[in-house]
């Protein structure tokens, strides 16, 4: 690839804009990698705690966020290295600034991305199949636990899989900022007069691999959480109408996972619309993006992990997830069992105390 065409790639970006986007995402990386540190070692300590207390561990909700910290963790890690794993011989030598690496570090950086940000986005979708399947459909702690072992087999063997499959494909080859999914030359291939080094029908590979997966996360995410909303507001409509305590009680249980569901969406939607778009401006229609998109996206990308801890830190104090987390079915309520509900009515007993006589009405 020429001098001009790389040039063209980049934008013609000057070397203090090069070095900016070089070290823009450590800061954020490292506020990451602390974050997803707390959730691990929060949520560890609880399972010791309840081993102690002779309790039965972890529920779906937290091993599902336990298995999301860790994908984050990676993911922040290879953002953290962002530009030194390149290849310190690339063609784009005069163009990334810090690459200090070779081939075989490119390849872990790449594989340590592919694997962390499709793990976060299939961890992510479950989270939120948790919440809609407890929500909605009213789904009991011990029917929970048995999609459990499912959800996150699949959230580890399928990015796995993908990874080792850029890898047998020569896939993982430098960015401006990091080594992941890209042609070398970038814009190399069928459509170009230029021969791929590395890296061939690397637009199907890039839609299979990273833009599908991001943008199906986003939509099953999106029509999760409408009907969650959706179920929320019928009970807050039949609630209103009725006025039954119980109701109440888990109508604001309800709402509450709701919103923290909303703000799992929203750490995740912060995360990776920007990556989406990046990925696929420069895949499908070879060009680079401008300066300012470039440093929003070299600082939002790694921070998943660093919301999703303030999330969880909220959750902590609300301990809304407890609530979820109930092991044992003697405690979830008659109308999470689909159970009749029954209604109080007051018979006045002839020493003038009262009991109450339970009449069941079926939903």
């Amino acid at each position: 690839m020429s001098t001009s065409n790389a040039s063209t790639v980049f934008r013609n970006l000057n070397s203090t804009q090069l070095k900016t986007l070089a070290i823009a995402p450590k800061p954020t990386s490292l506020l990451s990698i602390a974050g997803s540190s707390y959730i691990i070692g929060k949520i560890i300590l609880s399972e010791r705690v309840s081993n102690v207390r002779g309790g039965r561990g972890h529920c779906t909700y937290t091993n599902l966020l336990l298995g999301l910290s860790f994908a984050d963790l990676i993911t922040a890690i290879a953002y953290f290295l962002t530009t030194w794993p390149i290849p310190k011989d690339n063609i784009y030598s005069d163009y990334i600034w810090g690459e200090v690496g070779n081939q075989t570090t490119c390849n872990i950086q790449g594989f340590m991305l592919q694997m962390g940000v499709f793990s976060s986005i299939m961890y992510t979708c479950s989270i939120n199949l948790h919440f809609l399947l407890s929500i909605r459909y009213k789904w009991l702690p011990s029917q929970l636990q048995k999609i459990d072992p499912i959800l996150n087999v699949a959230s580890i063997l399928l990015p796995l899989a993908t990874a080792v499959l850029a890898l047998a494909k020569s896939l993982y080859n430098p960015t401006l900022t990091v080594c992941y999914i890209i042609s070398y030359p970038i814009g190399c291939g069928s459509s170009s007069s230029v021969e791929c080094i590395r890296g061939e029908n690397i637009t199907f590979y890039s839609l299979l691999m990273v833009v599908i997966p991001i943008f199906l996360g986003i939509f099953f995410i999106v029509a999760a959480m409408i009907m969650i909303y959706m179920s929320v507001f019928r009970q807050d409509q039949a609630t209103s109408r009725y006025r039954e305590g119980g109701e109440e009680s888990e109508n604001r249980k309800s709402r509450k996972a709701f919103w923290l569901a909303s703000q799992y969406v929203a750490a995740f939607c912060i995360a990776f619309i920007p990556t989406a778009i990046s990925i696929t401006i420069a895949t499908i229609l070879g060009r680079g993006v401008p300066f300012a998109w470039g440093l929003v996206r070299s600082l939002v990308s790694p921070t998943q992990g660093f919301l999703n801890a303030i999330v969880y830190s909220n959750d902590l104090r609300s301990q809304l997830s407890s609530s979820y987390c109930a092991h044992d079915d003697r405690y979830i309520t008659q109308r999470e069992r689909r159970q009749p509900i029954s209604m109080g009515i007051t018979r006045i007993t002839g020493s003038g105390g009262s009991e109450d006589q339970k009449i069941e009405i079926g939903d």
